[in-house]
């Protein structure tokens, strides 16, 4: 997860614009960019963004069926791993085309609507032949 700010209170002054937020709540504007980024507000996007990581090595970690441990070491850190990699890894189960993937989900449906049409045939004691 990556969370951006771009201090752009120098440019702002240049151009002799000067940004005032009205807010209600002590935070409601930290971290506007009109403003330098103040440590606390750094701090504050840092565990947020801290938080999300965690969120997401878990979510990743279910879906893959490993721990989220091996997630954080294994699985590139931000990195891009290229499709070989990631397969090997355990972090993709094959190199595929977008095609090819939709073909099996189809075919595999097809076949699952065919026995279900067939066992109800059988239920309800019609012929399936």
């Amino acid at each position: 997860m990556v969370w951006a700010h771009t201090d752009v209170s120098a440019f702002d002054e240049k151009l002799g614009y000067k940004t005032t937020y009205v807010t209600a709540g002590t935070y409601k504007a930290e971290g506007a960019a009109e403003y330098p980024l103040t440590p606390e507000a750094r701090d504050e996007m840092q565990r947020v963004v801290n938080e999300y990581y965690t969120m997401f090595v878990g979510a990743v970690a279910k879906g893959r069926g490993v721990k989220a441990d091996r997630v954080e070491r294994d699985f590139g850190q931000g990195r891009m791993r290229l499709a070989a990699e990631a397969v090997e890894l355990k972090m993709a189960d094959r190199v595929a085309t977008l095609e090819q993937v939709v073909n099996e989900i189809n075919a595999a449906r097809t076949a699952k609507t065919r026995r279900k049409v067939a066992a109800d045939m059988v239920a309800n004691g019609l012929p399936t032949a």
